[in-house]
């Protein structure tokens, strides 16, 4: 099992100042459309919500959540990294479980996203088992919407919690970016961090 680094979610204001870039996709830019109308059995791009004016510290708007060194593994976390619809490991599926819940499954292998229960959530990937409420999530949109992503037994009697990242998206490289975390839902929403669509373009 992967366990999560001891790392301070409440640093927001510490993302990596020194490290931004002018790259020309900031102010007054926009985004092409993404053509959300492909085959549903492709599977998804879990991607990062992005609108003109969203400003992250690193390079590029479009970053998706993936499978680690280009396969999915058990036990291995997932991150995120810029997005490739030609790849599979970059390629999710939603298993509907009722209740508005289902898991988030890897396209090519049956894995499934878990919340691990430590001092802090980690969250690997694990045999798919539609009676785990550790692998049941909450508020994933097919239409092509944003929306927030919830750990079904993760949630607060006064705050939300969010799948996130711990600060802004980041690709180091080809398979290993910034991890998926959980967070409280407002502390997401400061950083821009707490929305994501289900892209199915091919």
């Amino acid at each position: 099992q992967v366990e999560q680094e001891d790392e301070k979610p409440d640093s927001e204001g510490e993302d990596d100042e020194d490290e931004e870039e002018d790259d020309g996709k900031r102010e007054g830019y926009e985004a092409p459309p993404i053509d959300r109308s492909g085959d549903k059995s492709l599977g998804f791009l879990w991607h990062l919500y992005y609108e003109p004016g969203i400003k992250w510290a690193h390079r590029g708007y479009s970053f998706c959540v993936m499978c680690r060194n280009y396969k999915c593994e058990k036990n291995d976390y997932v991150v995120t990294s810029h997005c490739n619809a030609n790849l599979d490991h970059f390629r999710w599926e939603w298993v509907d479980v009722g209740d508005g819940a289902g898991l988030m499954k890897t396209k090519t292998e049956d894995l499934c996203l878990e919340g691990m229960p430590k001092k802090k959530w980690n969250f690997i990937l694990r045999p798919c088992d539609k009676a785990n409420g550790r692998q049941h999530f909450l508020g994933l949109d097919e239409s092509g919407e944003k929306f927030q992503l919830l750990p079904k037994e993760h949630q607060r009697k006064t705050n939300s919690m969010c799948i996130t990242m711990l600060h802004h998206p980041l690709a180091a490289n080809d398979d290993d970016g910034e991890m998926i975390i959980d967070q409280v839902c407002y502390k997401a929403e400061r950083t821009e961090t707490s929305y994501w669509t289900a892209d199915y373009s091919p």
